[in-house]
């Protein structure tokens, strides 16, 4: 490989790399967005049977019920997770919320459901 060739390859390993990072920051951003949707409408419809009727008509529909579970578990926590979702490398919901939990927990010194 050639001097340019390299250049034009690590120039575009690094203009996939930038796109990357800004939708993974993108996606931590939404799922703030997201928790904080799925627990007001877990607040609208308290009972269990009238929020399932919701969930399949909505977009949480596909998510699995640990992701659900973990989305409203931060929308709950939302103003304690900023500093952490600003520092981690996770993005997935469930394990987002695991992760966070126990710094939750760490910090107040008592449990968080």
């Amino acid at each position: 490989m050639t001097r340019r060739n390299t250049i034009d390859a690590g120039r575009q390993a690094m203009a996939e790399f930038n796109a990357t990072v800004r939708a993974f920051r993108k996606r931590k951003r939404l799922i703030l967005v997201a928790a904080k949707g799925l627990l007001a409408a877990r607040r609208q419809y308290p009972n269990n049977r009238t929020f399932h009727r919701w969930l399949k008509s909505s977009s949480y529909a596909d998510l699995s019920g640990h992701d659900r579970a973990a989305l409203i578990q931060i929308g709950r926590h939302e103003k304690r997770l900023r500093g952490f979702l600003a520092t981690t490398g996770i993005a997935a919901p469930s394990l987002l919320w695991k992760t966070a939990r126990k710094t939750i927990i760490a910090a107040d010194g008592g449990p968080a459901s």
